[in-house]
């Protein structure tokens, strides 16, 4: 496979919140949370980055990595699409990555979901290590983060987005 030019879809910033209590301040104040996700920043493996500095972001699809598979009923592994991305010189975004798109992110548009690529995030309440997947829809003008997903086995198709770091 040849390697692939990955654009730059966001540049956020982290290591904005001192503490997990100022984050979930923030993120209580301008995004609903719901399911799971709420037991996001209770997980001792959520670890809010001590270095405040920029991050680039880009989004992988099944498409952009097999363009020539147009069909459908086409589906690729999480860890398929993992191995490529990283190939590519891409790397796992920091844990707060998924909600710090949700308070600086310009482009979260209705309907937009997007699987955040992180180191894996044990929740003790359902007693399972997730990686951070969070839709994205606007529920009276509020952000609402729904959920983290088990990805080892799943398949997705051609239009699941990733977000990887560069």
């Amino acid at each position: 496979m040849n390697n692939i030019n990955f654009q730059i879809w966001e540049t956020i910033e982290i290591g904005t919140y001192k503490s997990i209590k100022e984050f979930e301040k923030a993120i209580n104040e301008n995004c609903l949370i719901k399911n799971f996700s709420k037991n996001l920043l209770k997980s001792p493996s959520f670890i809010l980055s001590k270095e405040h500095k920029k991050i680039n972001l880009v989004v992988v699809t099944p498409y952009i990595v097999y363009p020539k598979k147009l069909d459908f009923e086409f589906y690729v592994t999480y860890e398929r699409i993992c191995r490529i991305a990283f190939k590519n010189g891409l790397k796992l975004c920091p844990v707060e990555t998924g909600l710090q798109i949700c308070l600086q992110s310009n482009r979260l548009c209705k309907g937009t979901s997007l699987n955040i690529v992180t180191e894996s995030i044990f929740i003790p309440t359902i007693k399972k290590s997730c990686i951070s997947h969070i839709d994205r829809w606007y529920d009276d003008g509020n952000i609402v983060i729904t959920g983290l997903s088990i990805f080892s086995e799943k398949n997705f198709n051609r239009f699941s987005k990733f977000i990887f770091c560069t």
